[in-house]
């Protein structure tokens, strides 16, 4: 069995929002029993990322505005992370998925 992947643009308390919040939360639940990884992506340069018991977080760049650049992105710091057998989660605003998901097959 694989690794569980969350892709977000959020996490708790390193950036603000509600899913960072449920991305922190989940993670480390799933993290109790199987490996468990946050990709977490940013325009901004975060300097410190808190430690997660069975977590472990990657931090990616992505452009700040751009649909397609962040999805682009987004995908291509997946693909270095994801192997078969994974299952990846990824948030459900800000399109960040979109370019990942229709290029699957790629």
């Amino acid at each position: 069995m694989g690794k569980t992947l969350f892709v977000t643009t959020e996490l708790h308390p390193e950036t603000p929002g509600g899913a960072g919040a449920v991305v922190d939360q989940i993670s480390g639940l799933i993290g109790n029993e199987e490996e468990s990884v946050v990709l977490l992506l940013t325009p901004h340069t975060i300097e410190k990322v808190k430690e997660r018991p069975g977590v472990r977080v990657e931090i990616a760049p992505i452009p700040e505005h751009g649909f397609v650049d962040r999805s682009q992105a987004a995908a291509a710091a997946l693909e270095a992370l994801v192997d078969p057998g994974d299952r990846v989660e990824v948030q459900d605003f800000e399109g960040i998925g979109f370019w990942a998901l229709s290029h699957r097959a790629a």
